[in-house]
């Protein structure tokens, strides 16, 4: 009993993200364009970027006040915002530089360099190859969300699994929180509390201690909910079920992703760069891009975020936490979050149809 209430209070101190909503969009002020992977600095709450789309989302314990945004080649703003406002658009100013008459010396993207020594160091930085074991808990979370007017109905009631049997969990109130978050637009919720076990020679093992899930009745957000693989940007690829394309930080990389530094943030006390990183190939890579943020000392990661854009579209952000007795970084916390989308291209997705697509002619990178 004692141990079923530490995992219940785990399970909601993960999911308490706070009283305080926002949520916006970034573009550029000339184009009406938005603005991918923008940098978003709160004075009161943790930073976080824009999503393919320059749509953000944040939360936080205390009110918005201040909120700083930037972006590569553009002017950046800090606005004013009050405890009612939920939804704002923010338009960025590009930087108008004089043209000088100049030599120009052809270089190598600068992001290309930092690519290789991520690549070169990841058998220091893979904790599956440093370390000949370890054990530690991780928690992953799935949020299938939707626009405010495409939900109708009303949202199921919380369910638990322990051993792999669904019951029903009273919304009580060490479960208010979990349901409240359904009422930010989310279609379903489930989180998930792991302990991962491995030792080098045999095969990595996960001991789900806790779970629940939230939302409307559907099977498919179950199965989706029970097919979270273990994805590691270390690995050489990562696997759609069934389908294994090139990770942004496999040995052949570069010949399949652009990159580009986005900027450089602070969020362990030493430098990280922002690495922007886009597919190349489809067949491939599936068109997957997103934000690696690397350590500038090490060149580990320390968090990536990776997105696929199709008639859904995936979003998988995948945070580490720096252990210093072991001198690495440790995944900690995963979410996967999956929306509707407008391309057309299909790959498999969980046993499904996804359908994506390559971006605009236009949407490219140096």
């Amino acid at each position: 009993m004692k141990k079923l209430l530490t995992l219940t209070l785990l399970l909601l101190s993960l999911l308490a993200t706070g009283q305080y909503h926002i949520s916006g969009v970034v573009k550029d002020s000339k184009t009406k364009q938005p603005l991918p992977f923008a940098t978003i600095l709160p004075v009161n709450a943790p930073g976080d970027i824009t999503d393919t789309e320059g749509i953000f989302n944040l939360s936080s314990k205390q009110a918005f006040t201040e909120i700083s945004f930037s972006y590569v080649g553009y002017r950046s703003r800090k606005i004013t915002v009050s405890p009612s406002e939920k939804y704002i658009t923010v338009f960025l100013d590009p930087q108008n530089q004089q043209l000088k008459e100049v030599i120009v010396v052809a270089k190598e993207n600068p992001a290309l360099a930092i690519i290789r020594k991520v690549i070169a160091n990841k058998d220091k930085n893979d904790i599956e190859k440093a370390l000949a074991s370890f054990e530690y808990k991780a928690y992953n979370k799935l949020v299938v969300t939707a626009d405010p007017d495409s939900i109708s109905g009303k949202v199921d009631s919380v369910f638990v699994v322990k051993d792999t049997k669904k019951s029903f969990l009273k919304l009580d109130s060490t479960n208010y929180q979990f349901k409240k978050e359904l009422d930010r637009h989310h279609l379903y919720i489930s989180e998930k509390v792991s302990d991962i076990r491995f030792k080098r020679g045999k095969n990595k093992k996960e001991v789900i201690l806790a779970s629940r899930m939230a939302g409307f009745k559907n099977p498919v957000y179950e199965i989706l909910g029970l097919n979270i693989e273990n994805f590691s940007f270390y690995e050489e690829s990562y696997s759609l079920l069934g389908h294994n394309y090139i990770n942004p930080l496999a040995g052949n990389a570069l010949k399949n992703y652009s990159y580009k530094i986005l900027d450089t943030v602070h969020t362990s006390g030493i430098p990280a760069y922002m690495i922007y990183f886009k597919a190349k190939k489809i067949k491939e890579t599936a068109g997957l891009e997103g934000v690696l943020y690397i350590n500038s000392q090490s060149y580990a990661l320390e968090k990536g975020i990776a997105e696929l854009k199709g008639i859904l579209n995936v979003k998988a952000v995948q945070n580490f936490k720096y252990l210093p007795d072991h001198n690495i970084w440790f995944p900690d916390e995963t979410t996967l979050t999956i929306r509707k989308g407008y391309n057309k291209e299909n790959i498999d997705l969980f046993g499904l149809k996804v359908q994506i697509s390559e971006s605009p002619q236009n949407d490219t990178i140096v």
